[in-house]
């Protein structure tokens, strides 16, 4: 799961504070994948994050517009965005599996997209 989620990452996305770059963790993602897999499997089973993966850095960015037109972007690690990501998924899984979501739940649910026609 995790090598699945290492390569889908966008390489031009900026590094959260632990400065660890997108472009290479998916160009390693072969490599690392499996104790990346490892130090996930031993976070969980302790039931505690690294402190880094939890940590974050807001930005403010430049929209366009006024030059007071900035929105907030906060930097996290990728790696804790990793597995926040294979954490949701296996959580969506079970849910649907369990028929724990109500027919009109659309948030996160794939093929659930909610349209709104004008």
């Amino acid at each position: 799961m995790a090598q699945k989620k290492l390569a889908k990452l966008n390489p031009n996305k900026a590094p959260g504070l632990d400065k660890i770059h997108p472009r290479v963790l998916k160009e390693t993602a072969d490599v690392i994948s499996s104790p990346l897999s490892v130090i996930f499997l031993k976070s969980l089973s302790e039931g505690r994050l690294p402190t880094a993966w939890k940590l974050g850095n807001i930005t403010p960015i430049y929209k366009k517009g006024s030059a007071l037109n900035y929105r907030l972007v906060s930097l996290t690690s990728i790696i804790g965005k990793v597995i926040e990501s294979i954490i949701r998924d296996h959580l969506v899984h079970l849910m649907m599996e369990n028929q724990l979501l109500c027919d009109a739940q659309h948030g996160f649910v794939p093929t659930h997209s909610l349209r709104i026609m004008d």
